[in-house]
């Protein structure tokens, strides 16, 4: 590589420039939505186009290359420490993606609080770049933490009715297995002191600390916790569901296509290298696990009447699927499972983008009160069997060629595991194309557009004379609205008419509708639920319509591009992998001709 490029702090803008986006919507109008939605489309396309210019000039040598090291914390060696390789070239990529596509997909969905939802999406942006670029882990581990925050706040501020559940729920699961593994950190420095006479977080530092076996297996499940509860695994899974049902559209994408890559990453690029004679003992074992996670989560998809809920469910599958082949820890499985993780951040990311256009339109997720929208939704229909057919992993699109690598990789280690991992496959198909059934290809009802929760468009015509403390604000005219069986959280004003009426300066605690049945609406706090001051006119379009489709069309032609042509993502991710499993192997040789007292290791 050119001297003079190498010299630019290529890694460092990727993780500030979502940051200066952040500054530029603090210093925008807030009152003007737009401006804060523009703002962070901008940035976060900056963002994406810097890593598309990194592809042109990275040498792909298995190498950490463009490496940004500079004294952090002296005091206790802590560096600022960037390096970047194949794979996490590609998670970075897929998080720029994701960002762009999930800010155009909610565009004029917050309304009043769009400047805060885009601040919060381009401070996650910058903190899960931190973590797939960090190679000193107590920086890794601050990137991890601050993920977590506008995490918090964007299921917090715009989730559904039990969002404060959620963010609880993810948050408690992840701050434990995060602690734990800073106290392992730290411990890991603090030999690292005794050895060597200094302090170092730096990974290549403390890969050469000899631990005794029993610190050694400490340490190792300390991290192994933290990374099992972020992918997740069977059984720390259960937090999933949760966060995905009650998340906003946006944060939906962003979890299940980058957030849980997080735990796979931390794996490879941080446990397998400190810890490969420890990990070499729990790799059967971890095996088992990533097949009952697949199965487990299929059958629980099946059991699901709420999209989102399926969607996260079948995420727990596809995310054993991804554990299997790298716990396989054979060139095919480990990279199998490598390319898998982009495969699902593209196709499940995509699914729950699609499942919040389809609410925008119908107000429900409940697949039961859905169907027939092949007829009044043909493209919008046609793109979502295409993403579930992509899910699924159907030949010549791109969820096949991860899931046949992994199949191939872990057959060559255990037959009886990947035999029931196929199982999980036919499942896969089953609980997809039942979904399908119902939602697509259903029976049509009220024009695929009857809503369970919030409003239906339909034929009640409610008018009032809206009263606000006293005086009367004139005519609201709801004929196009039924509020009657809003759920909480759920109304959707985007067809109402309200005429004459001057809500400006209503209080709330004291407007009066006069004659106007509202039954059991609930206007509280949702994303998905609009609420509050966001009450934002929803799209009349039917099908999708432009910026939808331009959102989606990156992720179809990615969905294409790996399914067909494959060998180029393939020859990113295989020299980083074949140096991990060579020094792992390395390792592990080692210590198995070294004397072993009473059968236990001799070294981590």
């Amino acid at each position: 590589m050119d001297s003079s490029l190498s010299a630019i702090p290529w890694l460092s803008a990727l993780i500030f420039l979502p940051l200066v986006g952040v500054l530029a919507v603090l210093l925008s109008d807030h009152r003007n939505p737009r401006a804060s939605q523009a703002i962070g489309i901008v940035f976060s396309s900056a963002t994406l186009l810097l890593c598309i210019a990194l592809f042109k000039i990275f040498p792909n040598t298995g190498e950490m290359a463009l490496k940004e090291a500079h004294s952090w914390i002296p005091s206790i060696g802590a560096k600022y420490l960037l390096g970047i390789d194949g794979i996490s070239l590609i998670l970075v990529a897929l998080t720029a993606l994701l960002t762009v596509i999930s800010l155009l997909g909610s565009w004029d969905e917050f309304g009043e609080r769009s400047g805060i939802f885009v601040m919060l999406m381009l401070s996650l942006e910058s903190g899960v770049i931190g973590v797939f670029l960090a190679l000193d882990l107590l920086l890794f581990y601050i990137f991890w933490e601050a993920m977590l925050i506008p995490m918090y706040f964007l299921i917090g501020l715009f989730g559904g009715p039990k969002r404060f559940y959620a963010t609880t729920k993810f948050v408690l699961f992840t701050l434990f297995g995060s602690l734990l593994m800073l106290l392992a950190i730290a411990a890991l420095a603090n030999f690292h002191q005794q050895q060597f006479g200094t302090l170092s977080f730096a990974l290549a530092d403390l890969m050469k600390v000899d631990l005794s076996p029993e610190i050694a297996n400490i340490c190792c499940f300390a991290f192994l916790l933290a990374f099992a509860i972020k992918v997740p695994m069977w059984p720390l899974h259960t937090w999933l569901p949760d966060a995905h049902t009650e998340a906003p559209t946006a944060g939906s994408v962003m979890l299940a296509g980058v957030l849980l890559k997080m735990g796979t990453y931390g794996m490879l690029r941080f446990m397998f290298p400190l810890f490969p004679i420890v990990i070499s003992t729990y790799l059967p074992w971890l095996m088992g696990f990533s097949v009952v996670a697949i199965v487990y989560g299929a059958l629980t998809a099946l059991a699901q009447e709420d999209i989102k809920r399926l969607i996260a469910c079948s995420s727990v599958s596809h995310m054993g699927f991804i554990t299997l082949g790298l716990f396989s820890f054979t060139a095919e499985g480990s990279l199998g499972g490598t390319i898998q993780m982009l495969n699902h951040g593209i196709s499940t990311g995509a699914l729950f983008l699609m499942a919040g256009m389809i609410y925008h339109r119908t107000n429900t997720r409940i697949i039961k009160d859905l169907g027939g929208l092949a007829k009044s939704m043909p493209i919008l229909s046609t793109i979502f069997v295409f993403f579930c057919f992509s899910s699924i992993g159907l030949p010549g699109l791109n969820g096949f060629v991860g899931e046949f690598l992994i199949m191939v990789g872990a057959f060559s280690v255990s037959k009886v595991l990947t035999a029931v991992a196929t199982l999980g496959i036919v499942l896969g198909a089953v609980y997809l194309l039942w979904m399908v059934e119902r939602v697509i290809f259903g029976p049509l009802k009220a024009g695929g557009t009857t809503p369970r929760h919030g409003v239906n468009p339909g034929n009640v015509n409610a008018n009032a004379n809206v009263n606000v403390n006293g005086h009367e604000h004139g005519q609201a005219d709801f004929s196009h609205a039924d509020l009657g069986h809003a759920d909480h959280g759920h109304a959707d004003l985007g067809h109402a008419d309200l005429g004459h009426a001057d809500l400006g300066h209503a209080d709330h605690g004291h407007a009066d509708l006069g004659h106007a049945d509202l039954g059991h609406a609930d206007l509280g706090h949702g994303s998905d639920h609009y609420s509050g001051s966001d009450v934002v006119t929803r799209t009349a379009d039917r099908d999708l319509n432009f910026r939808e489709f331009v959102a989606l069309l990156p992720l179809i032609v990615g969905v294409l591009y790996i399914g067909l042509h494959p060998a180029p993502v393939l020859d990113l991710a295989r020299p980083p992998l074949k140096k991990i499993i060579a020094e792992y192997n390395l390792k592990v040789n080692q210590n198995k001709s070294l004397p072993q007292p009473n059968g236990e290791e001799g070294r981590k």
